[in-house]
């Protein structure tokens, strides 16, 4: 009897299927990045390609619910030597979204709104420091 050519993506027709296929790899100490990517590429053609996939809009701040998480987000940015300016206001922006926007925490501040995230940025600048958050 010949054999036939299969996809693994063949075989992923539900969700449970697909995490279940998705584990195996995570789970592999021997995989890989390559093998995540292909199995999550067999996962893309499973559903019919990439830009059938679903996708789920975020906001950061949705996420940063405890001093610990505001903290850790906020030393990611720091600890990246790649990181400018520009990536520490992000995150202080998100930070203070997550504390109920910048309005909320100037008015809790004193300070002015549009001053907020551009001063701690500038006072690290200046000084040439590395700022190291806990919590």
């Amino acid at each position: 009897m010949p054999t036939v050519p299969h996809r693994a993506s063949d075989y992923l027709k539900t969700p449970d299927a697909i995490t279940a296929y998705v584990n195996v790899v995570l789970d592999d100490p021997e995989s890989d990045r390559e093998d995540l990517m292909a199995a999550l590429r067999n996962v893309a053609d499973a559903i019919g390609g990439v830009n059938e996939m679903p996708t789920v809009s975020h906001r950061t701040s949705d996420y940063l619910e405890t001093p610990e998480a505001i903290a850790a987000h906020v030393n990611v940015v720091l600890d990246d030597p790649k990181s400018d300016c520009e990536d520490l206001r992000t995150a202080l922006r998100n930070v203070a979204d997550a504390g109920g926007g910048v309005s909320e925490l100037s008015r809790r501040t004193g300070l002015n709104r549009a001053g907020l995230p551009r001063a701690l940025s500038k006072i690290v600048k200046a000084c040439g420091v590395r700022l190291r958050f806990s919590a």
